[in-house]
């Protein structure tokens, strides 16, 4: 895993940790974690810019694991993950589209 030494700094344990799927759409997936103690979830999609997490209501940062997959580190008990994908350049091209579409309706209009 790729990144700040402390946040790598799990302590290693004889518990378990489990992570399952509870929902997902093209943008976003919701996880499920249980685990006995702190430890780092690694998603396997690539982490392109764009995505965000949240850790239960908490926005955490994405760290690269392997670098090229996304990771976050979770605290024991169960804990919602989620990661959900907003690019800029979506809200660019909106902006741009609702710019364009209404030059145009000023134009027919005038």
């Amino acid at each position: 895993v790729v990144g700040d030494a402390s946040f790598f700094a799990v302590k290693k344990s004889a518990g378990t940790s489990t992570a399952w799927v509870k929902h997902q759409t093209e943008n976003q997936t919701l996880f499920e974690t249980r685990s006995d103690s702190p430890a780092v979830l690694v998603w396997n999609e690539a982490a392109f810019p764009g995505w965000r997490a949240w850790v239960g209501e908490r926005p955490v940062p994405i760290r690269y694991a392997n670098y090229l997959f996304q990771a976050v580190e979770i605290p024991a008990g169960k804990t919602p993950v989620r990661f959900v994908y907003e690019p800029q350049t979506t809200r660019l091209g909106i902006f741009i589209s609702l710019c364009a579409g209404a030059f145009l309706v000023a134009i027919i209009v005038i």
